[in-house]
């Protein structure tokens, strides 16, 4: 055992937790969430079917998703998966009909500054087969259903957990913003959540939150043009290991 001077922190050494003989840092998250998004925006144009606006002639419902979210990290680095179930599609009038999918994502974060569950940092996030778009007219089989690429993003986070409690629980605050990394596919996403966490045990903490998403999309391919904007409000539980 070694000591140290009155008022002096004790040496690096293994007792201390030195990095060279402990373990990196292991955790992470996994969430249910339960989403209510309405379109904002939604033009299209076809060199066949001309051009039109599914918000202004139309109009569009809020679907439910659920999407649930694992988050695994070592040391400074995560990395996250999603699947979204649409539980609906947006529906509008002839003669236009649309349809938007949220599948697979998958994510990664680097974070540049960490203390407990507080952190930033940045990420990287792929979609793939994110939003697909059917048009054709009233009583005509005929229809043309296009969707993008993968879409690629890069982006920053924020995530905010005081250490002083209230009735044993704290606020917690996230802030998730990305944007594109490529010109045929623009997704754009800004995301934010608030809510309470139960205090740390050694099964680790859970906590409620709600949020706010906000999403544009804008794509081309070889005949078609869209751009695209959705919103709405979630709830979620959230389980921190």
């Amino acid at each position: 055992m070694r000591f140290s001077p009155p008022g002096m922190p004790p040496p690096l050494t293994a007792e201390a937790g030195s990095p060279l003989w402990f373990p990196p840092y292991f955790g992470g998250e996994a969430y249910l969430r339960i989403m209510s998004l309405n379109m904002t925006k939604g033009r299209w144009r076809h060199p066949t079917l001309n051009a039109g606006n599914f918000v202004e002639k139309a109009t569009t419902q809020p679907i439910a998703i659920i999407e649930p979210m694992v988050r695994i990290q070592i040391s400074r680095f995560s990395l996250r998966l999603y699947y979204d179930f649409n539980l609906g599609n947006f529906s509008v009038s002839q003669p236009t009909d649309q349809r938007i999918e949220f599948n697979f994502r998958a994510g990664g974060d680097v974070d540049l500054f960490q203390v407990g569950r507080s952190r930033v940092g940045m990420n990287f996030d792929v979609q793939t087969d994110s939003r697909g778009v059917t048009l054709h007219y009233n009583g005509d089989s005929n229809f043309h259903y296009f969707k993008p690429e993968d879409a690629w993003t890069m982006g920053v986070h924020f995530v905010y957990n005081p250490t002083f409690y209230a009735f044993d629980w704290s606020p917690i605050f996230e802030a998730r913003m990305r944007w594109p990394l490529q010109a045929e596919t623009k997704l754009t996403e800004y995301d934010f959540a608030v809510g309470l966490k139960s205090p740390e045990t050694t099964r680790g903490a859970m906590a409620f939150r709600g949020g706010y998403r906000n999403i544009s999309l804008d794509f081309r391919t070889r005949a078609s043009e869209f751009d695209g904007a959705w919103d709405g409000w979630f709830g979620e539980l959230v389980y921190y290991y």
